[in-house]
């Protein structure tokens, strides 16, 4: 259950539950890299998604997160054991208290 790890602008962090009233995504990106515009997708499970826009994972069975490829660029596959994970764009501080996400 301590499960921690990065990819690039996304935190991912293994929950004991998930909150209620979830949707899932279709296409099983969690998010895009600003910058290169690639995609972190989930291989298998489901992307959920809350009414402000967080981002959790329900794994019924082991899988990954990979980062799509392009010109040599991405990030190592991350593997995910079977249960549920929250999901945290990673934010940085621009100026004085000013975040934005961080680009990927």
């Amino acid at each position: 259950m301590n499960f921690i790890a990065r990819q690039g602008d996304i935190w991912i962090e293994a929950i004991k539950e998930l909150p209620k009233s979830l949707k899932a995504k279709k296409d099983n990106v969690i998010a895009m890299g600003d910058s290169t515009n690639l995609a972190h997708r989930l291989i298998k499970g489901k992307v959920l998604i809350d009414k402000e826009e967080n981002i959790y994972l329900d794994v019924p069975t082991k899988t990954q997160i990979i980062h799509d490829h392009g010109k040599g660029r991405g990030h190592k596959s991350i593997p995910l054991s079977k249960g549920k994970y929250k999901i945290i764009r990673q934010r940085e501080t621009t100026m004085g208290d000013m975040t934005r996400i961080v680009q990927d």
